[in-house]
């Protein structure tokens, strides 16, 4: 018998209409669970309701803070061109993001504080970011 592609519970997808309302949603689940299959629907259901969303799929590939943060600033960047460029010069000027993390978010912290559009960044595959190290305490601090 062909297997069905995967789908998320109705119920899950319609929390996507309360995100507007919700300043951080952590979505956890053991591996195959589904995570990213919803994760992908609430970007979808997102965009079609014209809110500025873009799914991040991290990997082993963004185990540094530098990557990390890269891939985290270009996505918020592509979702609001210009309002992230204090975290783009800081992430230029951090040699060694491992010990300058703080500094990484002290610049993300201060362009998210700023007005603009609420902005929907999904990221999948946190449990990629190795424990305990800058990566994980950036995500943290943010």
């Amino acid at each position: 018998m062909p297997s069905r592609p995967p789908r998320p519970r109705a119920a899950l997808i319609e929390l996507a209409e309360r995100l507007p309302d919700t300043p951080l949603a952590l979505v956890v689940a053991p591996a195959g669970a589904g995570k990213s299959v919803l994760l992908r629907a609430w970007r979808d259901a997102l965009l079609a309701a014209g809110r500025a969303s873009e799914l991040v799929e991290l990997s082993g590939l963004h185990a540094d803070a530098a990557s990390f943060f890269a891939a985290f600033v270009e996505c918020l960047d592509r979702l609001a061109p210009g309002a992230f460029d204090v975290s783009l010069r800081a992430a230029a000027q951090v040699h060694d993001p491992e010990r300058g993390w703080r500094v990484l978010a002290r610049a993300l912290l201060r362009d998210l504080s700023a007005e603009g559009p609420l902005l929907f960044p999904l990221l999948d595959g946190t449990e990629s970011l190795p424990r305990g190290g800058a990566a994980e305490a950036l995500l943290d601090e943010v």
